[in-house]
């Protein structure tokens, strides 16, 4: 071997030692995005579902649905396929919306019931809060939208934390027939805000799901 051979051989062997762990590293990191990915999507998407279901029950009770509603839920039931996954309700879903007239059997039913305080739950992302220190492993539009999603979510569990208030308050019997009515349509419009904030947060998800793929 001739000594300008034994020269490049070495130097490609320091360059090879000195570039290993940066190329070891890069292959973790790649590893533990994919991995951190993955368990905050899985976790969005069920997320997702629940905030489209709830939703679509207040859109329900309070008049609000048509078929665009209808069709807004359906396309969430249809892309999910999480533990939840029923294909019997997609198929209901379809025909439903074939058949107009049931769209109205089921929203009279929906407020039928509309004197009956519908039971709401605080939304929480572990998996999503216990990765804020990585955001920045992701893009500046991704990190965006988390951050987004943490925000509009705490905005959302707010509107829960009225909700229970009013409806606690609404027990109240030292409460005058007036100030009873007051607390009644602050629940109700409570109620109605839940939904709109829900809806408003899954569809956040959905962009941020899409800029993800």
């Amino acid at each position: 071997m001739s000594i300008s051979q034994s020269i490049l051989l070495l130097v490609l062997g320091w360059l090879f030692g000195l570039l290993s762990p940066v190329i070891v590293d890069a292959i973790r990191r790649r590893r533990q995005t994919a991995q951190i990915k993955s368990a905050i999507i899985v976790e969005l998407t069920e997320v997702r579902l629940k905030l489209a279901l709830n939703a679509f029950n207040m859109a329900m009770r309070f008049g609000a649905s048509d078929k665009a509603m209808y069709e807004w839920i359906k396309s969430f039931l249809e892309i999910y396929s999480g533990p939840s996954a029923d294909p019997q309700i997609i198929k209901a879903a379809n025909e439903m919306l074939s058949q107009p007239d049931n769209m109205s059997i089921i929203a009279s039913h929906f407020r039928a019931f509309s004197n009956k305080s519908p039971s709401l739950r605080r939304y929480y992302t572990p998996v999503l809060d216990s990765q804020v220190a990585k955001f920045a492993i992701f893009s500046q539009g991704i990190q965006n939208f988390l951050i987004e999603i943490r925000m509009q979510l705490g905005y959302l569990n707010e509107i829960v934390d009225q909700a229970q208030f009013f409806y606690q308050k609404g027990f109240d019997s030292s409460l005058s027939d007036e100030n009873s009515t007051i607390i009644k349509n602050n629940l109700n419009e409570t109620y109605q805000k839940f939904g709109e904030k829900s809806r408003s947060v899954a569809d956040l998800i959905t962009k941020c799901k899409n800029s993800w793929s």
